[in-house]
């Protein structure tokens, strides 16, 4: 089982390698918690068992982080900068969606509904969408044979055309409205249901994050600021990928 990695392990493997490890792996032991014991364990960070789920368990967690980015940074110290060409606008786009070709296709069919859709990753989005009903612009077709291909497909920068005709589109557009109302319905009658049932326990149940208190301000108040604070977060670290500052990424290999 040495060579069997923790994400693939069952319940009961997790719990026969903490024992090995001599942790401790109670049959109360959510999965989760056991892989990150044998993981801090064989990261050389054993820590003691997560406290009951709250607010004690969520300062443990914290602390774990810290203590894990802290060894990222003193054991791979080493950073170098990503090319900066990686972050150059592609021309071809760019000059495509100055003249506005990228939503203008040329000598189109109006009897149908175009669109560009990026072909990578094993062209799952195509795939997606031909599930529904769209269909390649290929071959003969009369549009935007400015944008051709070799192998008759239209492609600018990584997307490729794609089309569908407007009375299925109206279709897939009416059922998506539809699914949205009925996922909206059901999230509601849901609350309503459990409204109902805790006035009766002296209990409230909140529909809005504006009616929930934290302190002295609303739930909405915490959940916009964490917000803005990870949007801040983030313009920081994309600065440290751009000046190649960030811990833990290896120096690349000279030819």
């Amino acid at each position: 089982m040495a060579d069997k990695h923790v994400s693939t392990m069952s319940l009961d493997e997790l719990r026969e390698e903490c024992r090995n490890r001599g942790l401790d792996a109670q049959e109360g032991a959510m999965r989760t918690d056991l892989m990150e014991r044998i993981i801090l364990h064989d990261a050389g960070l054993t820590q003691p068992d997560l406290p009951e789920p709250g607010y004690k368990r969520d300062e443990e967690l914290a602390r774990r982080t810290d203590a894990l980015e802290e060894k990222i940074e003193t054991e791979a110290p080493e950073v170098y900068p990503i090319d900066p060409k990686a972050f150059e606008e592609d021309r071809e786009i760019l000059h495509r969606s100055i003249e506005k070709q990228m939503v203008q296709v040329s000598e189109k069919d109006l009897n149908y509904i175009y669109c560009w859709t990026y072909y990578g990753q094993n062209s799952q989005q195509v795939w997606a969408k031909k599930a529904l009903g769209w269909e390649v612009v290929t071959g003969d077709m009369k549009e935007a044979r400015e944008h051709i291909e070799a192998d008759g497909t239209r492609r600018i920068g990584d997307t490729l055309l794609m089309r569908v005709r407007k009375e299925r589109f109206e279709q897939l557009e009416a059922d998506a409205t539809r699914r949205r109302q009925l996922q909206h319905d059901s999230v509601g009658s849901r609350l309503l249901e459990l409204e109902d049932k805790a006035r009766g326990y002296g209990l409230r149940v909140h529909q809005s994050l504006d009616t929930v208190q934290v302190g002295n301000q609303t739930l909405m108040d915490v959940v916009e600021r964490r917000s803005a604070a990870k949007q801040t977060a983030m313009k920081h670290i994309d600065k440290k990928l751009r000046d190649g500052t960030v811990p833990g990424m290896p120096a690349p290999k000279k030819d």
